[in-house]
């Protein structure tokens, strides 16, 4: 079920940044940072798909908006500000360190410094009182495993049940997104089909905003531009969208789960799991306690400098061809967020396959 997620590959900060310097040879599939913006210096070579996730990680690492390093306006991209020109040489001492020591792996990013600060702390802290033993992550015995699979399983059952989501061949969704960028809301609409396919529409006025998956790759396609090809990040992360029977398979993604200290989300008693991923950052999931649905996930979408946070939230559950489907759906990247608000739902449905193919 694609639903209990949507499209982060649509960046929500892809709308404000560098301007677009126009269409990319149809030579080129997936095109470069340096060729989709404008005075691209240090990140050139990174797929264009990754930098506004980049510039979301710097933010969240240093707790500042994109104001912080650029000019705001039709001049995002001159280098009037020194902070933009630090910048760039923070990228570039970063990048060397990795290289030169941990194979270009991100080990040391702008959150190893900053924590959260514009400005890095160079002095060590006082101590500060041992935190109690129900603080983290708790990791003790068997115990634990029954707990998260006792929350996995209300979860499964919460939503109707693995059997009435694998009936699922087709969804047909329409509503309206929003973000925090331009006022007002634009429709939406996405259709998703087994065996892992999906195509996601945002109706803007100046042109429609499409990205797609299927047969194995993902796809985007601005307004009248040629599609491109996703990143390998985005293509991973888009793939899980495409899977129907996602919820109904949450037990594989959580496989290595640890309950983690219960909590409270808008007032509301949650039971947190924790997957934890071989090479990869954990996921968070938290599940109401009292209806067992899942009500927000904290995962990381990979860039050339680090993970970057993403909370999804999720609400409005109603009833759609026995199954619970989140109405609501908002998610959050540093500063800023965009939702999803679906006014239809329709499952089982007639959809062709050729609305998945990428456009020539």
């Amino acid at each position: 079920m694609a639903q209990v997620a949507s499209i982060l590959v649509l960046s929500i900060v892809a709308t404000r940044g560098a301007r677009p310097q126009g269409p990319v040879g149809a030579g080129q599939a997936i095109p470069t940072a340096g060729r989709r913006f404008r005075n691209i210096q240090v990140l050139k070579e990174m797929p264009a798909d990754r930098v506004f996730p980049s510039m979301s990680f710097f933010g969240a690492s240093l707790n500042v908006d994109c104001g912080f390093c650029h000019v705001d306006g039709p001049d995002f991209d001159k280098d009037d500000k020194k902070n933009k020109q630090v910048a760039r040489k923070m990228m570039e001492m970063e990048l060397a360190i990795n290289q030169a020591n941990f194979r270009g792996q991100p080990v040391v990013t702008c959150h190893t410094c900053h924590r959260g600060s514009a400005t890095p702390v160079r002095f060590p802290l006082p101590s500060v009182a041992r935190q109690g033993d129900d603080d983290g992550v708790t990791v003790r015995g068997a115990a634990l495993s029954e707990a998260a699979s006792e929350i996995i399983e209300k979860y499964i059952d919460a939503i109707g049940g693995a059997a009435a989501v694998g009936r699922i061949s087709t969804y047909v969704e329409k509503g309206s997104y929003s973000n925090s960028i331009f006022p007002g809301s634009f429709a939406f609409e996405a259709f998703t089909k087994a065996p892992g396919q999906r195509l996601e529409v945002i109706h803007y006025p100046r042109g429609d905003s499409l990205t797609g998956y299927g047969h194995g790759g993902g796809w985007t396609k601005k307004s009248s531009d040629p599609a491109d090809d996703m990143s390998a990040a985005a293509t991973d992360y888009f793939r899980s969208l495409a899977d129907i029977e996602e919820p109904a398979r949450i037990r594989r993604q959580l496989s290595n789960a640890r309950v983690a200290p219960r909590g409270m989300i808008d007032g509301r008693p949650i039971n947190v799991l924790v997957g934890l991923q071989p090479d990869h950052p954990p996921m968070t999931y938290c599940f109401d306690r009292q209806s067992g649905l899942l009500v927000r996930v904290l995962r990381y979408t990979q860039t050339p400098f680090g993970p970057n946070p993403v909370q999804a939230d999720y609400s409005d559950y109603r009833a759609v061809g026995g199954i619970k489907v989140p109405f609501r759906r908002t998610f959050i990247q540093s500063r800023s967020q965009y939702t999803i608000q679906l006014q239809q739902v329709q499952e089982n449905v007639r959809v062709d396959d050729a609305k998945f193919v990428k456009p020539m």
